[in-house]
């Protein structure tokens, strides 16, 4: 059975366990269509477990792209006999994930320091500065509407 994808095209059947030894096989080879078909697989667990975990939409899309462009980057780190391939993707993504809460930490403290007056070299006397961040926290934004988490719609903020 297949089910319809966004253009309306049937998506393939997703790949049974015997088909995941011709998937490592094939991300060993650098097969670009073994590894849409590894992406068409695995994309909504990572996403999901992304999403879940960050709260984020934008910042979850952000995360898959990187597990996937790790795991091309890094086909040759896969040992099948050490685990399943979903296994090495949710242990990536995992990490993309820890990653990504690290930087959400310090962009949120370099933001809570310039709002105080001091950068991150120190006090500034208390001048207000508006910068470039990429994330808004304006409760004016129709994207984040206040919300503490990434702002997808505005893409600058006036701190």
């Amino acid at each position: 059975m297949t089910t319809p994808t966004r253009c309306g095209a049937p998506a393939p059947p997703a790949p049974d366990a015997a088909d995941e030894e011709d998937l490592a096989r094939g991300l060993r080879a650098a097969d670009e269509h073994t590894f849409a078909a590894i992406y068409r697989r695995w994309a909504p667990l990572v996403h999901g477990m992304a999403r879940r975990s960050l709260g984020d939409a934008c910042e979850a899309e952000d995360v898959t792209q990187q597990v996937f462009l790790g795991a091309w980057r890094g086909r040759e780190a896969f040992r099948p006999e050490r685990g399943p391939l979903g296994a090495w993707l949710v242990g990536i993504t995992r990490r993309r994930i820890a990653d990504a809460l690290d930087a959400r930490t310090r962009r949120l403290a370099l933001a809570d320091a310039v709002a105080r007056g001091a950068g991150p070299g120190g006090a500034e006397g208390g001048r207000r500065r508006t910068f470039w961040t990429g994330w808004c926290w304006s409760a004016n934004c129709p994207g984040c509407r206040g919300t503490s988490g990434a702002c997808c719609a505005c893409r600058s903020t006036r701190i």
